[in-house]
């Protein structure tokens, strides 16, 4: 089996790649409003699942953009899936894009929707493509994006809610401004800090079938189903 480690270096081998992905979605501009625009970036999406094995349902709304599920890993299992829970709608108006182009600069990338959410997106997928290439992914993942988070998930709240229900654990890609979680996998204790790249290391570490993990809240409590923003 792949080490934690061989997991690390096939993260870092596809920064390149998870950057020029996080940019042809940014450029892709999509405020919730703008059902047209939330669609190309649904599109996008919907190829990207297939292009990587993933079996995809797009469910088509007339008031707001498309709701896609993805679908990674065996069809059937005894154990329950994991839902990657994400969003490709942005608070940016039509046009910010001119003024606040995509770039990376200092070790960081800019632009309209970069750090919600689109960048969480595309780390989501790329660790489910990292334990694909493992042959790590034996526990089925369903990876949802709705397209009406910003204004209140109107549209989507009953799909996710009824998804939700069906799944161990919920990871959702939202960062998140908190102190470092500690995270419990094997005995072995794992420190991260939210809204760090290890967001994705997190996720893979997660997915591993053999994985057995739960969240601790701040007074040592045991949380139920981790719902985790990174």
């Amino acid at each position: 089996m792949e080490t934690y480690r061989d997991l690390s270096r096939a993260v870092a081998g596809r920064k390149s790649q998870m950057l020029e992905m996080t940019g042809e979605l940014v450029r892709l501009e999509s405020p919730t409003e703008d059902r047209a625009g939330v669609n190309r970036c649904v599109t996008v999406l919907e190829d990207w699942i297939q292009a990587s094995g993933g079996r995809s349902r797009r469910s088509k709304q007339r008031s707001a953009g498309d709701l896609l599920v993805g679908h990674f890993g065996p069809a059937r299992s005894k154990v329950k899936p994991l839902l990657l829970l994400g969003h490709l709608d942005t608070v940016w108006p039509l046009g910010t894009l001119k003024k606040m182009p995509f770039r990376v600069s200092a070790g960081r990338a800019w632009g309209p929707g970069v750090l919600d959410m689109k960048a969480g997106v595309v780390m989501a997928l790329s660790a489910v493509r990292v334990l694909q290439e493992a042959k790590l992914l034996n526990r089925p993942i369903v990876f949802l994006l709705n397209s009406d988070e910003e204004t209140g998930s109107e549209h989507s709240r009953a799909l996710t809610e009824s998804l939700a229900r069906k799944c161990g654990a919920v990871f959702v890609l939202e960062p998140a401004q908190a102190p470092p979680q500690h995270i419990r996998r094997h005995g072995r204790e794992w420190h991260t800090t939210v809204c760090r790249c290890m967001g994705l290391r997190l996720i893979a570490g997660w997915i591993l079938p053999t994985a057995t993990a739960r969240c601790w809240n701040w007074d040592g409590r045991l949380s139920g189903p981790a719902v985790l923003p990174i």
